[in-house]
């Protein structure tokens, strides 16, 4: 952030079921503790997210980086069985969570056994995604819990696929940064189609300005990636029954 912005911490303490961990290479279903580092600087370009890890890779000039920095940080998380995950997008930011396996206390706390997971009715979902993992875990498991799916890997082909089964499609669960047509634009072009259809916003990324464009849309149903089974579930359940799944807040 060469021209200063805002740089947010925080942790939390997270489940991750098999439908997370099949989204996030070297990740197991387990009990973490999570440390989550966001910043408002200009985001790494797509193409280069998946060397950012890489020993020696670097983007600064000769002599201002070795590019050893995130190798070394994935090798220490690594060693202690755990896993990073990073989230990004240019000129808006760009987050990455460690996650590191919790230790249970000697003592645990009585935990209330969570309700179980509510099923589709076989409603259409249309999802849009252009990460091919995520899309492949999300539709296996809507269809696992008794949803139909139509997938779509960036906003033209949604575009498409929705014209010709706008009828009979009951929700669109859409990330919000994709090539070409980004999610909030994709969402702008289908209320077009059809006003009152039922949107679902997903991203790893929930910067304000993105918040306030989605809710000027009527869209109040948001979904953060990654996310488990339950979640995914649980908005979709509230997004199908026309109840609130409320939008993080600022």
């Amino acid at each position: 952030m060469g021209n200063g912005g805002s740089l947010i911490l925080a942790a939390e303490n997270v489940e991750v079921d098999d439908n997370f961990a099949a989204m996030m290479p070297g990740a197991k279903a387990g009990s973490y503790a999570t440390l989550r580092v966001s910043d408002t600087g200009v985001g790494i370009p797509r193409a280069l997210v998946e060397k950012i890890f890489e020993p020696f890779f670097t983007t600064k000039d000769p002599g201002k980086g070795t590019g050893l920095g995130l190798s070394t940080s994935l090798g220490i998380v690594k060693s202690h069985a755990g896993f990073i995950s990073v989230s990004s997008e240019q000129g808006r930011g760009t987050t990455f969570t460690v996650f590191l396996p919790a230790v249970q206390a000697d003592v645990a706390p009585c935990r209330k056994e969570a309700p179980p997971v509510t099923k589709g009715n076989g409603e259409l979902v249309l999802l849009v995604d252009d990460e091919m993992n995520v899309r492949h875990v999300t539709k296996m498991t809507l269809e696992t819990h008794n949803y139909c799916v139509l997938e779509a890997n960036d906003g033209p082909e949604a575009l498409a696929i929705f014209a010709q089964h706008k009828d009979s499609i009951s929700v669109v669960l859409t990330d919000l940064i994709m090539p070409y047509i980004d999610g909030v634009a994709l969402i702008r072009a289908l209320k077009r189609i059809k006003p009152d259809m039922i949107f679902i916003a997903s991203s790893g990324q929930d910067t304000e300005p993105r918040l306030v464009e989605l809710q000027g849309l009527g869209v109040v149903n948001f979904l953060c990636k990654p996310y488990d089974t339950r979640k995914l579930l649980t908005v979709l359940e509230s997004a199908v029954s026309k109840q609130l799944a409320p939008l993080p807040k600022k």
